[in-house]
């Protein structure tokens, strides 16, 4: 496989592909290994857009302008701080994942981002609602913010989608059946590495739904078989092997099809002689 940062420098423009350039990638890469400083940098950027909209909050109600900046820069900095610990620790995660499993980072980042700002908003959320409610009003917190997390995140992917797409048309606008950004990436070449069903250390998305799992059993002592195939569902293991299993079909069957097209036999028409 094409090692990731070639693949970002292979987006180059003609036919269906795109140019990103050198610079881009080393900054891509630099975000990606320069984590802590990238969720400093994130959370002093929410604490000074909270001193800017508190200050203008003051003027507004005809208060101090001062007091109301401090305020609302220090809550929005304190929030701050473990949404993006946790955010960051989770995308180290995933990527530390994707290069075990063999896939590449860029095609992955959308549901990584989002998984990431969705923990770190139930976790805000759930021990912002201890604070303040008590211990009954954790639940609750940790699905409000983290699903406000997830909306939030997902505006933002949609806006980077939209940047994407707009530099795209840029660059084919002297083509009229020019492909999307998405299909460039969709389509392009190289694919990802197989599918391995290793064990590569601690993931604890998987600890966490396997204890969850684990408690459910040992409640219920046997599961009925009306219920085996909702237990199996959250076994993320036999969901990895069926994955795999799945796969291997669908290639399969892909070598059958290319077969018998070189042969000159179409199921299209070998449907049609039987009806």
């Amino acid at each position: 496989m094409q090692p990731e940062a070639d693949y970002h420098r292979s987006l180059v423009t003609s036919g269906k592909n795109i140019y990103v350039g050198t610079v881009g990638t080393s900054l891509y890469r630099a975000m990606e290994t320069a984590y802590v400083f990238v969720s400093l940098m994130r959370q002093c950027l929410a604490a000074l857009s909270a001193m800017v909209v508190g200050s203008a909050w003051g003027v507004i109600a005809g208060q101090g302008a001062m007091g109301y900046s401090f305020a609302m820069g220090s809550n929005w900095l304190t929030l701050s701080l473990p949404f993006f610990a946790v955010r960051e620790a989770v995308l180290q995660q995933r990527q530390h994942l994707n290069k075990v499993y063999n896939r590449v980072n860029f095609k992955h980042r959308d549901s990584d981002e989002m998984l990431a700002s969705g923990i770190g908003g139930g976790v805000v959320g759930g021990g912002l609602a201890r604070f303040v409610r008590g211990s009954w009003a954790v639940g609750g917190g940790a699905i409000i913010f983290g699903a406000l997390a997830a909306v939030t995140q997902s505006a933002f992917t949609q806006v980077r989608h939209w940047r994407q797409e707009a530099g795209h048309r840029m660059l084919h606008d002297s083509e009229e059946n020019a492909p999307g950004f998405a299909a460039v990436l969709r389509d392009h070449p190289i694919r990802e590495g197989d599918l391995a069903f290793d064990d590569h250390g601690w993931d604890p998305l998987r600890e966490l739904v396997t204890y969850m799992r684990g408690r459910f059993i040992r409640s219920v002592d046997a599961v009925p078989s009306w219920a085996s195939p909702f237990v199996n569902a959250l076994d993320l293991d036999y969901r990895k092997r069926l994955n795999i299993k799945i796969e291997i079909l669908e290639r399969q069957v892909g070598a059958l099809k290319l077969q018998l097209k070189a042969r000159g036999i179409v199921l299209d028409e070998l449907e049609a002689k039987k009806e």
